[in-house]
């Protein structure tokens, strides 16, 4: 059975590639390139997608700048939820992981803030490619914090 184009698009590559998503992307209006904070809106609930899992420095590194980014979006008005800080979360309380994905589910849209090693983030694609898929917009950030 011949498939439009549309479910053609959601065939996402299974390793991060950022430059089949900026040029093969259909749907309009759900991706945004170079977001600045403040573009974020401000209702309902943001996954914050950030890399954990193999950031240098391990989790504890990965869950403090995931706060910090936490932190940068409530000052704008954003609300998020991080799974970095929960995975680093559970392991303290030395409870088993839970799918990273989980909270999108009860997330509005999807911002990645500019951290070292987003470009190549399982984690950070995966909660991109799902977003994307479930309709729910992607904020992706240009700036550096204390930037705008």
């Amino acid at each position: 059975m011949p498939r439009d184009l549309g479910a053609i698009a959601r065939d996402f590559p299974v390793h991060p590639d950022w430059t089949w998503l900026k040029w093969l992307w259909v749907p309009p209006g759900l991706l945004h390139f170079d977001a600045r904070l403040e573009g974020v809106p401000a209702d309902g609930l943001a996954y914050l997608a950030t890399p954990f899992s193999e950031v240098d420095g391990g989790a504890a590194l990965a869950a403090d700048q995931a706060i910090e980014w936490v932190w940068q979006l409530g000052r704008v008005g954003a609300h998020a939820i991080s799974p970095a800080m929960l995975a680093q979360a559970l392991f303290e309380a030395e409870r088993p992981k839970r799918d990273p994905l989980a909270a999108l589910a009860l997330s509005d849209r999807v911002v990645v803030p500019p951290m070292a090693g987003r470009d190549t983030s399982i984690e950070v694609w995966r909660a991109v490619c799902a977003a994307l898929d479930a309709n729910k917009p992607v904020y992706v950030l240009a700036e550096q914090l204390g930037a705008g």
